[in-house]
């Protein structure tokens, strides 16, 4: 599973907090078209989607999962860092400690809002 043949779940189980999904989908490349309580609505980066998200990403620990029949990449948060950027697996995770603290302020989230629309 993943790239790491000593993987092991507790390794990647990042807990993610209010605002910082966001942050970490924004800084790793992930565009997003919507959000439930629970999940951001984005666009699948392993595949040609433009017109409709079709993926989405836990806001409480990252996991990634396309829900399209001809991709179906499900990932957790390492793994899909890990394959974004090309990176491994110690240096996927500094990049969550670093960026784990930064919030998105309720301004940010409202510009970016307007922007869109």
């Amino acid at each position: 599973m993943g790239k790491n043949s000593n993987f092991r779940w507790e390794d990647v189980s990042e807990t993610l907090g209010d605002g910082q999904a966001e942050v970490i989908a924004e800084k790793i490349g992930l565009i997003q078209d919507g959000e439930t309580e629970t999940r951001l609505m984005v666009y699948c980066p392993f595949h040609n989607n433009k017109h409709d998200p079709a993926a989405t990403f836990d806001k409480s620990n990252g996991y990634f999962w396309c829900f399209n029949s001809g991709c179906a990449k499900r990932m957790h948060l390492i793994e899909l860092i890990q394959e974004l950027k090309n990176w491994d697996f110690m240096t996927s995770k500094r990049f969550i400690k670093r960026h784990a603290g930064e919030k998105k302020s309720i301004e940010e989230a409202i510009k970016a809002f307007k922007q869109k629309n």
